[in-house]
């Protein structure tokens, strides 16, 4: 498990491929003019879907007898305009690399230049989906220091594996300095041995508690109602289907991203590659970590497993793959040991002993007051609730007074919810802090332990309410410029002076000059 040990070997290999002339031209691979002509042609099927039967509800005659005729014109029209116009942008977008920056120029109708900065680089990754892996091609994605384009790349190229590796290769030389990608080199170990098993675990296990408890019920309730004579078929099916759409299809999809999972480090940047269908390889350096996050639903911390992921600014989503614009997963369920392991050998800069404090003895007081009047609201609701079925007439076969019982018994149970919660988030959420660091532990059924560095708050917001306020507390709201786009993070409740000495220490760093930007290009 020691991350220099396998980590030092890849970040000293030899470079693999030549370096790109300033004055060479690219051109993008001609899969990317078939990518174009395949969604012409999704969009030019669905309008000639609807405008055939509009021209079947003619009146006339004649029009109706050639209506297939007209519909099958209108879409070879629109697709052979739209497969001109793919090849047309194809052929004239030109990308070039020169010693300080690279250049993507569209010269159609309307000419567009985009310049962007080897320095502003955040990430450059890899994306193959079917289609790229039929014909040997692969997606670069190419992520900036930016969260307006939090969520998708700012630019998206597909060339041949081969010249996608050389161009992936001579970029990370000017971002890194020199720092040769190895992330598809076999040979090199992961710095965590994570098995098939591991996966399968993690998928089933990291879905949160509410939609893991939702989906189970949804299943057991629509089986119930299939089987039964006295159920409705109709209703079993549609329970079934939330509980596919809710948990199974989640868990399936997350265990495909993440099979084969890879990570390692090389100098200071991290490498992780996965995927079963569509493959990924992602790389960004340590210094682009905002946040390091070990989180632990209340399944899998049953049996003590645990997982740890990142928040990394610059590194957007995968194009068209919603399941990537999580933060990127540095290690899959495990038990915490392993997770502390990889810690020190992957992200050892987030590493610190730090003295956690609980919420004190006053934070009872706003956490019961916000408690009851959520009560009251509950209270109120169900009051309302049963008093309207009871003055429904009476069905056959369907009982107003049980759907009553039941929406009093669901109120009940969220009631004792609340204060069950309170009681045990005055024990568990807590808040420590360190010299460069610091850490809060929140959540009570899933919760999570989030390491920040005082150099990488944008904004701590310290918010003292009515409830709070007479007792001199408060909670933080730290906002990260993250992976995900402007990501907030909440405290419970402590100290407002202690809070605030969060965007203190955020702006004495600035002023005695410990916080050096330099250090985050």
């Amino acid at each position: 498990m020691n991350g220099e040990d396998r980590a030092g070997p890849a970040s000293e290999a030899a470079p693999r491929f030549e370096q790109i002339p300033a004055d060479e031209e690219f051109i993008q691979h001609p899969i990317k003019v078939a990518e174009g002509v395949l969604q012409s042609v999704i969009v030019s099927a669905a309008i000639v879907f609807w405008s055939y039967f509009s021209i079947m509800d003619a009146d006339e005659a004649i029009v109706e007898k050639y209506s297939l005729y007209i519909s099958a014109a209108i879409f070879l029209s629109i697709v052979c305009i739209m497969t001109w116009v793919a090849y047309w942008r194809w052929r004239r977008t030109t990308i070039k690399f020169g010693d300080n920056e690279l250049t993507v120029l569209r010269d159609t109708v309307f000419k567009k230049q985009t310049r962007i900065s080897y320095s502003k680089i955040a990430s450059t990754n890899v994306n193959c989906g079917i289609i790229n892996r039929i014909t040997n091609t692969s997606r670069l994605m190419i992520n900036i220091n930016s969260s307006v384009k939090a969520f998708s790349p700012e630019l998206t190229l597909t060339f041949s594996t081969e010249v996608s590796d050389r161009i992936r290769a001579n970029l990370s030389q000017k971002m890194y300095k020199n720092n040769v990608i190895p992330a598809d080199e076999p040979d090199t170990p992961s710095i965590v041995t994570i098995t098939k098993t591991d996966v399968v675990l993690h998928g089933l296990l990291s879905q949160p508690t509410g939609s893991a408890i939702f989906g189970i019920i949804m299943f057991f309730f629509g089986i119930y109602q299939m089987i039964t004579t006295t159920g409705d078929f109709a209703s079993g099916i549609v329970a079934i289907s939330l509980a596919l759409f809710s948990y199974v299809v989640p868990v399936v999809a997350m265990i495909f991203h993440y099979f084969n999972y890879k990570i390692y480090r090389a100098g200071d940047t991290i490498y992780i590659s996965h995927g079963f269908i569509r493959t990924y390889h992602k790389s960004f350096k340590v210094s682009k970590i905002n946040a390091v996050r070990i989180r632990s639903p209340l399944i899998p911390r049953l049996i003590k497993r645990y997982m740890l992921d990142a928040e990394v600014v610059g590194l957007a989503a995968s194009d068209g793959d919603n399941s990537s614009n999580r933060s990127p997963l540095l290690c899959p369920m495990k038990d915490r040991g392993t997770i502390e392991k990889v810690m020190s050998a992957i992200v050892p800069e987030f590493v610190y002993d730090v003295e956690m404090k609980n919420q004190p003895k006053e934070a009872a007081k706003p956490i019961f007051i916000r408690a009851t009047i959520w009560s009251l609201i509950f209270a109120v609701a169900a009051f309302l609730f049963y008093d309207t079925m009871m003055n429904l007439p009476e069905t056959e076969g369907f009982s107003m007074e049980y759907v009553a019982a039941a929406a009093i018994s669901v109120s009940g149970v969220m009631v004792a919810g609340l204060f069950v919660n309170g009681v045990m988030s005055r024990r568990i959420v807590q808040y420590g802090r360190g010299e460069d660091k610091f850490t809060f532990l929140v959540g009570v059924v899933d919760r999570k332990i989030t390491t920040m560095s005082f150099d990488k708050v944008q904004m701590a917001e310290v918010e003292g309410g009515p409830l709070s306020r007479p007792y001199g507390l408060a909670r933080c709201k730290i906002s990260l410029l993250s992976s995900v786009g402007s990501q907030n993070i909440r405290s419970g409740y402590f100290d407002a002076e202690e809070l605030e000495a969060i965007s203190e220490e955020v702006v004495a760093r600035i002023k005695d000059g410990r916080y050096d930007y330099r250090k985050y290009i």
